[in-house]
């Protein structure tokens, strides 16, 4: 089935040449992947703009800690130590180099304030639920809450929370979703095509993965045991 039809100028008349969708974004990763992902060797595709202007963005995760409105677990809280005792465990991994992670670790219930609750509507409105689970942002700051490790048992639990979460920032996935997005529109607006030309659901189904296995390398490295990944999603899917 023909997806796009890309004109090209020649001659000075516009000549009409049907692609097939799925031919040419392989064509054009070939030609401008340079960059590897660290530990999967994955060839990546980072638009030469994306983590400058990710960069600009960071003030969208204190944004973002505000909006919620979550009271913060105190850095000296021993759950907080725990925490970070993992994390600086997992930061001594190879692949992690250069790195700068920090850990925030909030409370799922909301203060119950006039102003908390009517950030709880604006919360339900925009689809932020008031439980979360571990979230990385591309500054390198790693949310956590506090539901999500009463439901690890070991610490080699909540290591492999964090494992994932840094296997996405050492991956730059933010980066690369934002790439796509990036190319995607300018090719769009190139053959004057109306529709999406990425694949946003299978780019991140392949990062889900992909920080899995990096995470479990990770682990791995720094004398966590994987087998506490492969226990705690058996624990997560009988929940469900």
């Amino acid at each position: 089935m023909l997806a796009y039809t890309t004109y090209i100028a020649f001659g000075g008349g516009i000549l009409g040449l049907p692609l097939i969708r799925s031919f040419l974004w392989p064509f054009i990763f070939l030609l401008l992947s340079k960059h590897r992902v660290p530990i999967t060797g994955r060839r990546q595709l980072l638009h030469r703009d994306a983590e400058h202007i990710l960069m600009g963005q960071n003030r969208k995760t204190q944004w973002y800690l505000d909006f919620v409105s979550r009271p913060r677990v105190s850095v000296e809280d021993p759950l907080t130590k725990a925490v970070q005792a993992a994390l600086d465990q997992l930061s001594t991994a190879h692949a992690v180099g250069g790195h700068d992670f920090k850990l925030v670790v909030c409370h799922d219930i909301c203060s119950k304030s006039p102003e908390a609750m009517n950030k709880k509507v604006e919360k339900l409105i925009m689809g932020i639920a008031d439980t979360f689970t571990a979230t990385a942002f591309p500054d390198g700051t790693i949310l956590m809450s506090t539901s999500q490790l009463s439901e690890c048992y070991k610490l080699g639990q909540v290591g492999a929370i964090l494992a994932h979460e840094m296997g996405h920032l050492v991956a730059r996935h933010t980066a690369e979703r934002f790439s796509h997005d990036l190319m995607a529109n300018e090719f769009a607006e190139l053959f004057g095509s109306d529709g999406p030309m990425s694949n946003t659901l299978a780019m991140s189904r392949l990062q889900e993965l992909e920080a899995d296995y990096i995470g479990l390398m990770l682990m791995s490295e720094t004398g966590f045991d994987p087998q506490d990944a492969v226990e705690y999603l058996k624990d997560q899917e009988s929940r469900s």
